[in-house]
């Protein structure tokens, strides 16, 4: 998995994203249902750059539209990488689910 997403240039979860849109789309050619997409709520980081070393999750929600009538396996996922980067700029759909601060010390 790593390697494929290497060479298509995408991260793991659109590499995921997209074979679960293929799936999607195999069982909507199967059952005879039209859909262009798929709206799918994903887990996104909320962290910026600088606070990747804190401890702690900053995780919110992001609506992201899966292409499930794209039939190319090679397509999808840079496709479904361009979708999750421009909703992650744009920032809309995008909600705090949760804000954990550090682990808290025990045994003492």
């Amino acid at each position: 998995m790593r390697r494929v997403k290497d060479a298509l240039g995408v991260t793991l979860n659109d590499l995921m994203l997209a074979a679960v849109a293929g799936a999607v789309g195999r069982y909507h050619d199967h059952r005879h249902v039209h859909a262009e997409v798929l709206q799918c709520m994903v887990p996104i980081s909320l962290r910026q750059d600088n606070e990747r070393q804190l401890l702690g999750n900053r995780v919110g929600m992001c609506n992201i539209a899966l292409p499930v009538v794209e039939p190319d396996a090679l397509i999808r996922p840079p496709a479904t990488a361009a979708e999750s980067a421009q909703r992650e700029r744009s920032g809309r759909g995008v909600g705090l689910v949760s804000s954990c601060g550090s682990v808290p010390e025990t045994g003492r």
